[in-house]
């Protein structure tokens, strides 16, 4: 029997449309001959849909349409699998879909920010993707930096504060720019894919940086720019136990950072322009970049397909770790390729691996059989006393 795959995608984040175009590739990806796809859309209002249109991509090109004649879903527990259920005008429960495994295609908050590993959790619904903890410390730059120093990862000198913090502490944050040495990079801590990112050259733009960044995050990071550099970027995909590393490649960028229009509005071809896949580098460097990929992702608790951000300080020859993808864009299949792995390949190991952590938890114990409320005493207090 195929296993049954219901992806993810779309939700109330600013990078819905990219989670869209990594679903596409997803689910077209998949072999058909072990795997069912259940395709499950949420909208930007938070409603989940469900249907087998939402498989490509020329629905999303009149999406009013395509929702007009559809009742929202919703995700239940039945016995040992999973339904998407809808209520009928007749309030009658009528089961749309059945699935065994969910694919976490989602990008940016509310879905790879842990949100959706919580879900599933909850359901206990086998899910690809960071366990709780991971996608959290992922999603947010402030954790995540603070970890990789507390393990000694080399990440740029950098400072963070609360966006409700920057008019009290403008001093404060200008007297921390100005040691860090301009330019440096603005960005809000629990977002990717560029958006909301500047490069600040002097103390003037640092308040449209800040007042930006603010726009899409409680938390601001300031850090240090490299100005004569190279960026990499590398994958890891597997488990804390098992993991195979993938190719290093070259992110050659025309602009100061690879902006949200050159990634997603330039045709969706960035990655064939703009890469060096491998990287000309010497081995020594792209030993560094693995050993820092692997160290990275298990000191933060990182699973499934991760992508890892590297700059070069091309003046003092030192690598540092700049962040993590926890659901990178294409699940990074590409970067796997010269690997011998293919994109089919790819997924049949995320949903290979989930199985197996699922095995793996189901032998944990979560609870106690017991009822300590059966002679309870509510006169006593809780403590008995």
């Amino acid at each position: 029997m195929k296993t049954r795959v219901g992806v993810f995608f779309g939700g109330q984040s600013v990078e819905h449309e990219i989670s869209i175009l990594t679903a596409m590739q997803v689910m077209h990806a998949f072999d058909s001959e072990k795997y069912d796809i259940v395709p499950v859309y949420v909208s930007k209002s938070g409603l989940f849909y469900s249907d087998s249109r939402f498989k490509e991509l020329d629905t999303f090109k009149d999406l009013t349409k395509a929702l007009d004649k559809l009742t929202p879903v919703q995700l239940i527990r039945q016995d040992q699998r999973f339904a998407l259920v809808c209520t009928t005008m007749k309030f009658v429960q009528k089961t749309v879909d059945i699935i065994d495994v969910a694919f976490n295609a989602f990008h940016g908050t509310n879905g790879e920010d842990g949100s959706f590993a919580g879900f599933c959790q909850m359901l206990e619904l086998p899910y690809t993707g960071c366990a709780l903890d991971g996608a959290v410390i992922g999603q947010d730059k402030v954790l995540m930096r603070h970890i990789m120093n507390a393990n000694k990862i080399p990440i740029c000198p950098w400072f963070w504060r609360y966006r409700y913090e920057v008019e009290q502490d403008k001093k404060d944050i200008l007297s921390k720019t100005k040691k860090l040495g301009y330019p440096v990079i603005v960005k809000p801590a629990t977002l990717g894919s560029s958006i909301g990112i500047s490069v600040v050259n002097t103390v003037e733009e640092m308040d449209a940086a800040l007042e930006l960044a603010g726009q899409y995050s409680d938390k601001i990071v300031v850090e240090k720019k490299i100005v004569n550099m190279r960026e990499f970027n590398c994958a890891y995909l597997g488990n804390i136990e098992e993991v195979t590393i993938s190719a290093v490649e070259e992110v050659v960028n025309e602009h100061a950072i690879l902006t949200y229009e050159d990634k997603y509005e330039k045709g969706m071809k960035y990655e064939e322009k703009k890469r060096i896949l491998p990287a000309e580098l010497d081995s020594e460097v792209v030993d560094r970049i693995k050993y820092l990929t692997v160290k990275t992702c298990r000191r933060l608790h990182l699973q499934g397909v991760i992508r890892v951000d590297f700059l070069m300080d091309c003046d003092a020859n030192k690598i540092y770790v700049n962040e993590v993808n926890t659901i990178p864009g294409s699940m990074a299949h590409y970067l796997f390729e010269p690997e011998g792995i293919s994109f089919t390949q790819l997924l049949d190991h995320l949903i290979q691996d989930v199985l197996y952590k699922e095995r793996i938890r189901k032998q944990q114990i979560t609870s106690y059989d017991t009822n300590l409320l059966a002679n309870f005493d509510a006169s006593k207090g809780v403590k008995g006393k």
